[in-house]
């Protein structure tokens, strides 16, 4: 911590310095300083020094120090305020930057999420919720929303079950993996087909 001198604030003010003492804006106590005799009705041995010692003096010091202290917190403020705002400012630019970035990162991922799509096409296939044995080999009827496991490329296991309840002669029970999952053209998926006979 800093060490104050005896002479603060008048040492750091900018606009109270210590020689703000005996400026200009002291001329008025001028002849209080020379010391000629002023005689009272009350004190007629009280002269102008000391009056002047004991009562202006020390007024006019301290109106000084009020004024130094108080430039001293206006300085201060000031230097709170251009910190505050140069803070602001790189705030808004390190928010800008990572505004840019995120905004190209954005387009990175766009980009490899169009590579990463274009992939599974060439490479993966979704498995089609097929009801029955005949679109397993033969698509639907369109052969549009279920196609065959010929045209997607897959190879297919046929597992059989007997008088399943809730499905007719030759209709998928269960397809391992399930429908809906993304593999690898050239694997083997598993379908269970129920038998009535």
């Amino acid at each position: 911590m800093r060490q104050r001198s005896e002479k603060y604030p008048l040492d750091v003010s900018p606009r109270y310095p210590e020689s703000s003492m005996y400026s200009n804006l002291s001329r008025i106590l001028e002849k209080y300083r020379q010391g000629f005799t002023v005689i009272t009705n009350d004190n007629p041995d009280m002269n102008n020094m000391q009056l002047y010692r004991a009562i202006l003096d020390p007024m006019w010091i301290n109106t000084v120090k009020t004024l130094a202290y108080s430039d001293v917190i206006d300085v201060a403020i000031d230097v709170e305020q251009e910190r505050a705002a140069n803070w602001q400012k790189n705030a808004d630019m390190r928010i800008a930057a990572l505004d840019q970035r995120l905004t190209s990162v954005m387009g990175e991922v766009a980009s490899l999420r169009t590579s990463i799509d274009t992939l599974i096409a060439f490479f993966g296939v979704t498995i089609p919720a097929w009801s029955n044995k005949d679109e397993v080999e033969n698509g639907d009827d369109m052969g549009m929303v279920r196609p065959s496991a010929a045209e997607l490329g897959i190879l297919v296991a046929f597992e059989f079950v007997r008088q399943q309840l809730g499905f007719g002669h030759e209709d998928v029970v269960s397809i391992d993996p399930p429908a809906g999952t993304l593999i690898a053209r050239g694997n083997t998926v598993k379908v269970t087909l129920n038998l009535l006979g």
